[in-house]
């Protein structure tokens, strides 16, 4: 007797978006898309709600198994300035169920040090280990350039590609 592993980038639209693994399965539905894309523009974290960019998503189950999962993002960043990821401190993300955030910080903690090249490619992931047992759960994740108070022409001319994906496991 083994785990069944599935790994996938869910995707946006129809009605093909149900993954099944074991005895279990589930689906993810965008309401929005899984891409965020954005030009670095500082604003005030107080603002990340009207001003900052998103998506939705909801994650359902499909039978009665429980799923353990990752929500996680591939991120580009393209700039003439920036480094790497320990660069991106300014770059930050907030995913919230209803009105319990799951999971905040920023982006500078990622998995490489890569420099980065348009064809850079960073996995990060924004919350671990999330046990859903409920038919559904519904998912915001926010992205938003935060204003530090301080020079910032460096990232004007930069910009961010994120794409939502999760990693599950049947528990």
């Amino acid at each position: 007797m083994g785990i069944t592993y599935s790994f996938f980038t869910p995707k946006m639209g129809g009605s093909n978006n149900i993954v099944n693994f074991g005895s279990g399965s589930f689906d993810v539905n965008f309401t929005t898309s899984k891409y965020i894309n954005k030009t670095f523009l500082p604003i005030s974290d107080a603002d990340y709600l009207t001003k900052g960019d998103h998506t939705d998503f909801a994650i359902s189950l499909v039978g009665n198994d429980p799923i353990k999962y990752d929500i996680k993002v591939d991120m580009k960043v393209t700039s003439s300035t920036l480094s790497n990821v320990s660069s991106l401190s300014f770059l930050k993300y907030k995913l919230v169920s209803g009105e319990t955030t799951v999971a905040e910080g920023n982006f500078s903690t990622g998995t490489t040090t890569t420099t980065f090249t348009s064809a850079t490619t960073i996995e990060y992931t924004i919350a671990s280990n999330i046990t859903q047992s409920a038919a559904s759960k519904n998912y915001v994740l926010y992205v938003w350039c935060t204003d530090t108070d301080s020079d910032q022409s460096n990232i004007l001319n930069s910009t961010f590609e994120t794409k939502v994906k999760i990693k599950a496991v049947k528990v």
